[in-house]
């Protein structure tokens, strides 16, 4: 059962998609309501080379919360929750207390795009 509803597209149970940089730049161009091509996310492809790396593997978030869409990359080996948290245009997102608890409650396994962990 489980196979076919997958079989329709990516589902949130198959980790395959968690894997891919391009349905990552979809997903993130979706929520910021911009063609996956548009000019204006190629800054996202340095994010996904950086998750790739060797000190840097982690997950990377999209996520819509008050102040619109954050993207975060969690490196596996660093301390801060959130590190690298970006809106659509590749901006650093300005944190402070409030803006911070409400990404790091963001920051849940729905919300994973983009996975080089293994965890």
């Amino acid at each position: 059962m489980l196979g076919f509803v997958c079989g329709c597209g990516p589902c949130d149970d198959d980790a395959d998609h968690l894997t891919s940089k391009e349905s990552a730049k979809k997903r993130i161009a979706s929520l910021c309501g911009v063609p996956a091509n548009d000019p204006s996310l190629d800054w996202v492809d340095e994010m996904l080379r950086q998750a790739d790396g060797p000190t840097l593997r982690g997950k990377i978030y999209a996520f819509k919360y008050s102040g619109g869409v954050a993207i975060t990359h969690q490196a596996d080996v660093m301390s801060c929750l959130p590190c690298n948290v970006r809106d659509c245009s590749g901006a650093e997102i300005q944190l402070n207390n409030e803006i911070s608890q409400e990404l790091v409650s963001g920051m849940k396994s729905k919300n994973v795009i983009y996975n080089t962990s293994g965890l």
